[in-house]
């Protein structure tokens, strides 16, 4: 939810996206204001997939926190703001967007809501407008939102960690599979559910045929005595790259079930 703003407007200050005013760098005090973005690097999320955070980089490379950026920006992240030392000053790029219409942006922050697969269920974020009085709550993240007031998500397919230009050649689980393996599936767009269709139209290649040859990995929670495929998508989905996503004019969705009712007004866009 909060990559678009993050990578189109780039509101945040040199700890999020390398531009902006960050209290603990002394020297970005003339970026002001903050919006435009340093390039996200090789891995395209600002190294935080090549440095591990920590005092002891403890944590695993690839965890892609956002705490992992600031060991990517600066040598020495924990420095005194005036002798901290930034490791890729360059050129700033953006914004990319204009938001006159008000409304258009949100925030958004954790809720106690978890999704039950039988129970329609909150999204597990609470989102927050300019009114509210916890927009001033520093953990809370900007998002950009539909004309329904629907934060717009952003799904990329997956790339080798660091490698924006090599497909990730892992399994649809994570697991070590390459693709000589028999049973190799490796992860797509087609993986998240409500992006599929609700329905499927005469002109689309659907992939699912029910014998398992073809249908998508991860099949919803139907079961057998499904009307439809419980692994049906569609090829284009399974292509894509990437894919926008809004719950429509009800504001939910059900992320089990392709062909749930909360899911026939979704809004997708996907792309290559």
């Amino acid at each position: 939810m909060t990559a678009l703003p993050e990578y189109l407007l780039g509101a945040g200050g040199r700890d999020i996206d390398g531009y902006g005013q960050y209290d603990g760098d002394s020297n970005s005090t003339t970026e002001r204001p903050a919006l435009g973005i340093r390039s996200p690097g090789s891995d395209g999320a600002w190294g935080s997939t090549l440095y591990a955070s920590g005092p002891n980089n403890n944590l695993p490379v690839g965890a892609a926190l956002q705490e992992d950026r600031l060991r990517a920006f600066y040598v020495d992240p924990d420095a005194n703001p005036f002798s901290i030392r930034f490791r890729r000053p360059g050129p700033v790029y953006g914004p990319y967007l204009g938001l006159e219409q008000a409304g258009s942006l949100g925030k958004i922050l954790p809720s106690n809501a978890t999704w039950s697969v039988n129970d329609q269920e909150p999204e597990p974020v609470q989102l927050i407008t300019e009114n509210d009085l916890a927009w001033t709550d520093p953990a809370a993240r900007l998002v950009m939102l539909d004309s329904y007031g629907n934060p717009i998500e952003y799904f990329r397919s997956p790339y080798a960690p660091g490698q924006l230009s090599k497909r990730d050649v892992r399994d649809f689980l994570g697991g070590p599979d390459l693709p000589d393996d028999s049973d190799y599936q490796p992860s797509t767009l087609a993986d998240v559910i409500r992006l599929r269709p609700f329905t499927f139209t005469a002109d689309e290649s659907v992939d699912g045929d029910g014998t398992g040859a073809f249908d998508s990995r991860l099949v919803d929670d139907l079961g057998p005595e499904a009307r439809d495929i419980p692994g049906s998508t569609t090829l284009a989905l399974k292509t894509a790259r990437w894919a926008l996503f809004s719950g429509g004019a009800d504001k939910t969705y059900n992320p089990w079930v392709r062909s749930s009712e909360l899911n026939e007004d979704n809004i997708v866009e996907i792309g290559k």
